[in-house]
């Protein structure tokens, strides 16, 4: 938001959260597929095998990588320390 001009700031803080769900969205997918790599034993239920798989693994990447990125973004990131956030003509 800081990085922002003024007059844009309420455009680019609600576009970010939209293009966030919009990449999200595709998570519940890609934590299926990498959770078959992690299966747990089957158990039987009604005269059925059900097969299990460890979400809380894949969960774990998940958040492992999430943190990763803010952390590199962080680092990497511009500081604008004491910058005005200001829309009209007369901030400094």
């Amino acid at each position: 938001m800081e990085l922002s001009p003024g007059s844009f700031r309420t455009f680019v803080v609600g576009t970010s959260y939209q293009l966030g769900n919009l990449v999200s969205s595709a998570s519940s997918t890609i934590e299926a597929r990498i959770g078959e790599r992690f299966p747990l034993p089957s158990i039987e239920k009604d005269g059925k095998m059900i097969k299990r798989y460890e979400y809380g693994t894949v969960i774990a990447i998940f958040m492992g990588c999430t943190f990763a990125y803010v952390i590199l973004l962080t680092f990497l990131g511009p500081e604008y320390k004491g910058r005005a956030m200001g829309v009209g003509m007369f901030d400094h």
